[in-house]
């Protein structure tokens, strides 16, 4: 089965949901209320475009952003008012390779066009019209107009827009009065007011030529003359940026900016040359003016490149480049283009645009801008929000009552074509020297872990899954953003009993996982972690644990060895470290000295005094010879060799062997979870199982420490952090997840980099800032949803809920094997109508999985039900369809009870537990899992009542 068709909903499914969302939760396809665009006649940056206007000079660029009502929906409500829809071509039955979409950093894609029928793509463009005026209507928007414009965009040849096909899909965008009609008698029960509202049954009366790459100029200007002379559209074609030439763009994209991207010369030799694009774009100003349309440039396409080192399918030789790289190669083309006409073409632009660069951009002239790639990273759509604020502010302190005052302000002429000129050719040399395009910026690959991505319950901090110590790091991010020190601090010791020596000589692998990066840059985790270290003590009383009789004796007083000895210390172990040396600190003591650092001033002593402050006896320049060894497994309960490494160090699959020179038998395999030893009561960890991270050794000891609790069959008494009375805020979520901040990270040193030898400190409003900026993302995750520009992953509030994990047996009696907790309130579900499986939210999932394969599959309609043959399906009120592999089940809500059936099997769910009873075997059943049932009862409850999925 083909799992990434589109099943197209209709707008009588559309228009109840959208009406429901905004009344019950505030939203509208996962876009809170706070996060629309609300327009204002005051607003400087309203424009005109083909005599209508557009309230934002923003808008999506024809895309995966446009292919869908709900996307466009989507899109206008957070500010985008340029509707370039997605491209339409005769061959509207495309085999379209996936995933199709890497946005890691500078974006690729291997599709490029609408990957819906024409009947069904004009039906989405239809839909997606009336809804906007019917939210301007219900939204209250005032004003003469739509404030917002379609243009369609098509291709790719002048033989396939002749076509009976595509010139229907012509016919009816400009005209669709049967076709309007028809939805507003649809939808009339569903919002009477549609009757009242002014829509017009002409969709656009303009259109983008996409002719994509390697189309002669011929063909260009032939597509280009119907368009203006036959169909009387205002036009725009849409260059490509290799008009620049090779040896320029190469020079921006592989020299200055460093770029590892291949652009073969096939991209330059197929593609429109440069004099010929001059003489196509004089000859067609010529023909638009006799016409009486407007003819204009957009900039750019997308840039064709090798298909090498990109997250795409290997079949593709080739695949297409946007996002921030583009845009000084497109900003210095547009530079060129207008300096050969004296600043008076008329070009739109479409390029790496972001919220830091949008204003320069519309200053220039360039206008309307339109966005892609920017959008499909985190924040998704609200992104947009953003760009609508930075707009109003820089504006504002321009004093620029209007775009064109903006122009000529910035340049100092009255003339609105030389200071567009102007402005241009200076931004074109700004943003080669700006330095923020360099793919040094970007040195991370992804945030992704190696955790799978379950079902239910997905949010983690991928920042502590890469932290060997397990430091939580979004708790005392909070405390330190409220400026809790004690409690910061006290989170820390919670896993980490040497925060100075790690604020100060860790490599900081979580800072490469933060979440952050995909939105701006990470957090100074490490540098945080020094501030709390040195600020947070005055509060906190670490006492020993009392004593349960029991003593331990480390070998090694490095950072592994004082670990367990500080948290054994405080279960009421009594405690001594042996350290052949005559100070301790171990290999972390000597990369300190080595950077030029004493303890002292790096604090680590610090953190030994702390721990030796507690009991912990350290028995310094003792070396531990065999006799030693054999004395301290007879004087102590336990022993922890924590000291460095010695010999080789072999690997097998259920644990590692070690070879300690004090070892009678010569080495000790070593069980990599627990820390036993093949010793009896020894436990080895840190150095000693091969050369490891400080947060690697620092996590040992505490691993150690409580395999040595367990195996006295004690239960751990130690509670240093405070409890965790963190809620997940879904309104900080919204007000964060689409907001960027450019600038304020504090760069103490870089990622991977052990000791941070300059001694800088944050300081205090600084640690603060920074902590802020913390997505708190082991509560609220939800970034699947936000990238998907299709709406297809959909948030589900939740309140906590446990299952059972059944399977019912031949003879009909039934297995618990556990029962799963569902404690997080938000639970994120997959809608296969609106998922084409473009990969994007796999690239951005900080698991190891994609969402779209992961999730649970819920359908909105029976047809996609059956074209996947696997998901779930509110069929009716109180009746959910099932499907696994093909094989349908049922589960129907029968008041007390839920009752489950399918070939093989009926039995009946209580609903409060969930537990299977009153068996019903109907064919000969050896084991059958009930895991999917669970999980379906779950779901019912989730999406009951909840439009559209149960109706």
């Amino acid at each position: 089965m083909k799992k990434d068709l589109f099943v197209c909903t209709d707008i009588d499914t559309l228009l109840p949901w959208i009406l429901a969302d905004l009344e019950e939760r505030n939203e509208i396809f996962g876009i809170n209320r706070d996060q629309f665009f609300l327009p204002s006649p005051d607003d400087p940056f309203r424009m005109t475009r083909y005599g209508s206007l557009l309230e934002t000079p923003l808008g999506v660029a024809s895309g995966p952003h446009t292919q869908l009502a709900q996307n466009i929906v989507t899109a206008w409500l957070t500010g985008s008012r340029y509707i370039e829809l997605k491209t339409v071509q005769v061959l509207d039955e495309l085999d379209v390779t996936k995933p199709c979409i890497d946005m890691t950093d500078e974006g690729y894609n291997c599709e490029w066009s609408q990957e819906l029928k024409l009947e069904e793509s004009f039906n989405e463009y239809l839909n997606g019209f009336i809804l906007l005026y019917i939210l301007r209507d219900r939204l209250g928007f005032s004003g003469d107009g739509p404030g917002f414009i379609f243009n369609m965009s098509a291709g790719y040849e002048l033989k396939g827009i002749h076509s009976p096909s595509m010139q229907r899909f012509f016919d009816r965008m400009e005209d669709c009065s049967t076709e309007l009609a028809e939805k507003i008698e649809l939808i009339a029960p569903i919002y009477p007011r549609i009757r009242e509202l002014d829509i017009p049954s002409s969709i656009s009366n303009s259109l983008t030529i996409s002719t994509m790459h390697g189309c002669p100029p011929d063909e260009i200007e032939k597509i280009a003359r119907y368009f203006i002379e036959d169909r009387g559209y205002h036009t725009t074609i849409k260059l490509n940026p290799t008009l620049l030439g090779p040896e320029r763009l190469r020079d921006i994209l592989n020299t200055r900016f460093k770029y590892p991207i291949d652009v073969p010369d096939l991209a330059f030799e197929h593609d429109l040359k440069y004099p010929d694009a001059v003489k196509l774009i004089r000859s067609l100003l010529d023909t638009a003016r006799s016409k009486g349309v407007a003819f204009n440039l957009k900039l750019t396409n997308t840039l064709e490149t090798t298909n090498i080192d990109q997250s795409l399918p290997k079949t593709e030789a080739m695949c297409y480049m946007s996002g921030r790289a583009l845009h000084p190669i497109s900003i210095n083309l547009a530079a060129r283009l207008q300096e050969e006409f004296e600043g008076t073409l008329d070009l739109s632009f479409c390029a790496g645009i972001d919220t830091f660069n949008v204003f320069d951009t519309l200053a220039c002239g360039l206008a309307p801008i339109t966005v892609c790639s920017d959008l499909l990273k985190p924040g998704g759509y609200a992104r947009m929000k953003q760009y609508t604020q930075t707009l109003l502010t820089e504006m504002k302190a321009a004093g620029a009552r209007s775009i064109d005052q903006l122009v000529c302000d910035r340049a100092g002429s009255e003339d609105r074509f030389i200071a567009a000129l102007h402005n241009l050719n200076n931004y074109a040399a700004a943003v080669i020297e700006s330095g923020r395009y360099g793919k040094d910026l970007f040195p991370w690959r992804n945030v992704k872990i190696k955790r799978p991505l379950p079902r239910f319950d997905c949010a983690a901090a991928p920042c502590v899954a890469s932290c060997a110590a397990s430091q939580d790091v979004p708790r005392y991010m909070e405390y330190m953003a409220q400026g809790e020190f004690d409690n910061g601090l006290a989170t820390i010791l919670a896993t980490n009993p040497l925060p100075n020596l790690l604020g100060m000589a860790c490599e900081h692998p979580c800072e490469e996982k933060c979440t952050r990066i995909n939105y701006d840059s990470p957090l100074p985790i490490r540098a945080i972690k020094r501030f709390l270290a040195q600020n947070g003590n005055k509060g906190i009383q670490l006492t020993p644990g009392k004593s349960n009789g029991k003593k331990v004796a480390v070998i090694g007083a490095g950072p592994s060895g004082l670990s367990a000895a500080f948290y054994l210390i405080l279960e009421g172990f009594g405690v001594d470290i042996y350290e052949a040396k005559d100070v301790a600190g171990g290999r972390a003591a000597s990369a300190l000295s080595s950077a030029g650092l004493d303890l002292e001033t790096a604090g680590l002593k610090k953190d030994i005094d702390r721990i030796l402050g507690l009991g912990v006896q350290l028995h310094t320049g003792v070396p531990v010879t065999q006799e030693k060894f054999a004395a301290l497994r007879e004087s102590h309960d336990f022993v922890y060799i924590a000291c460095g490494a010695s010999g080789e160090i072999g690997r097998t699959a259920q644990g590692v062997i070690a070879h300690p020179d004090f070892v009678p038998e010569g080495k000790i395999e070593v069980d990599v979870k627990t820390l036993q030893s093949s010793l009896p009561c020894v436990l080895a960890g840190g150095d000693v199982l091969g050369r490891s991270s400080l947060d690697t050794a620092i996590g040992h000891g505490r691993r150690a420490a409580k395999s040595i609790v367990s195996a006295c069959g004690f239960s751990s008494q130690v509670a240093i952090a405070p409890p965790d009375e963190r809620k997940p805020d879904l309104q900080r979520w919204y007000s964060q997840n689409g907001t960027r901040i450019d600038g304020a990270t504090l760069k103490i040193s870089g990622a991977g980099k052990r000791v941070n030898s300059d001694g800088n400190t944050l300081s205090k409003e600084e640690a603060m800032a920074e902590a802020a900026r913390c997505l708190q993302c082991d509560l609220i995750c939800n970034i699947c949803v936000t990238v998907c520009p299709n709406r297809a992953n959909v948030v589900l509030q939740a309140d906590p809920i446990t299952y059972p994990v059944q399977t019912v047996r031949a003879d009909g009696s039934i297995e618990t094997s556990e029962r799963i907790a569902l404690t997080q309130a938000c639970q994120v579900i997959n809608i296969p109508d609106f998922c084409n499986q473009c990969g994007n939210c796999k690239t951005f999932c900080p698991t190891s999985s994609a969402p779209y394969f992961a999730k649970s599959h819920v359908h909105l309609s029976a047809a996609s039900l059956e074209a996947h043959g696997e998901g779930f399906f509110m069929a009716e009120k109180g009746v959910m369809q099932i499907m696994a592999g093909g094989k349908r089940g049922t589960l129907t809500d029968n008041g007390e009870t839920f009752v489950y059936e399918d070939a093989e099997i009926r039995l009946q769910l209580a609903k409060d537990s969930l537990k299977a009873s009153d068996v019903e075997l109907k064919q000969a059943v050896k084991k059958k899992k009930l895991r999917r049932v669970a999980e379906g009862a779950v779901l019912f409850g989730l999406l009951e009542n909840r439009y559209p999925f149960c109706k």
